[in-house]
């Protein structure tokens, strides 16, 4: 990945539009954005092709009268602890709701393996790739689902005062 400082309330909205443009055009969606939310740690196009994938997903779950929430917070406690028992604090929350009929209880614990699919032509190869892309950026991503509520959750690296100089000298 090519990784820069992003805005992710851009991304978002990048993804929103083109969704209400095309496949999302019978949805009805929300915001609920954190505006002091610092620019994430990220490639923005992987990013913007992770939030279309999980839109589109929720877009075609949803009938008409389908809503979906975006939603971004910070949360300082989130961290990210790998095999060699470091960690990595990932404070940026990007949360995509729908109210949809929710993924099928027999592969809810399995969408982001691959050729894992709950739609009837799908190849099963969408949430892998998010979860690649997401995996790739030391991120983290997950999913909660009931009916009418699916959530996913996406958890990234910000840019902090320590390697935001960082960013300045490599661009």
């Amino acid at each position: 990945p090519e990784m820069t400082a992003v805005n992710i309330h851009d991304i978002l909205d990048r993804a929103k539009r083109s969704a209400q443009l095309g496949f999302g055009a019978h949805i009805k969606f929300e915001e609920e954005y954190d505006p002091s939310l610092p620019f994430a740690v990220a490639d923005g196009d992987q990013l913007l092709q992770v939030v279309l994938n999980l839109i589109k997903n929720a877009s075609e779950a949803c009938k008409d009268g389908g809503k979906i929430k975006l939603k971004t917070s910070f949360d300082h406690s989130f961290r990210l602890r790998r095999s060699d028992g470091s960690g990595q604090a990932l404070p940026l929350q990007i949360q995509i709701f729908d109210n949809g009929p929710g993924l099928p209880a027999d592969i809810r614990d399995q969408v982001f393996d691959p050729f894992v699919s709950g739609k009837e032509n799908g190849t099963g190869l969408g949430l892998a790739l998010a979860s690649k892309i997401i995996s790739d950026h030391d991120g983290w991503i997950s999913v909660d689902s009931i009916p009418g509520n699916t959530v996913f959750t996406i958890a990234l690296a910000a840019i902090s005062a320590k390697n935001n100089s960082f960013y300045s000298e490599v661009s």
